[in-house]
């Protein structure tokens, strides 16, 4: 299923091994569009792993976030 970012945020950035870098961010676009990664992989204990739709990026967010940000598209 794909879902469209409807409220622009910015998350933490991680390292190659999953630890926070410090004063670094990843904005996510309003109208962006990701899909639900069903797989179970979890890289950094996010709830819900999304992964863009326009490019190779992924993220992994809380579901409060996700409700509060995406939509699903029709």
């Amino acid at each position: 299923m794909e879902y469209r970012c409807t409220k622009e945020f910015s998350i933490g950035l991680r390292d190659d091994n999953g630890f926070s870098i410090e004063n670094k961010y990843k904005r996510v676009e309003e109208d962006s569009n990701w899909w639900i990664d069903e797989s179970g992989y979890r890289f950094i204990g996010g709830q819900i792993r999304l992964e863009s739709s326009d490019s190779s990026e992924w993220i992994e967010i809380s579901e409060k976030l996700f409700d509060n940000c995406f939509k699903e598209l029709c």
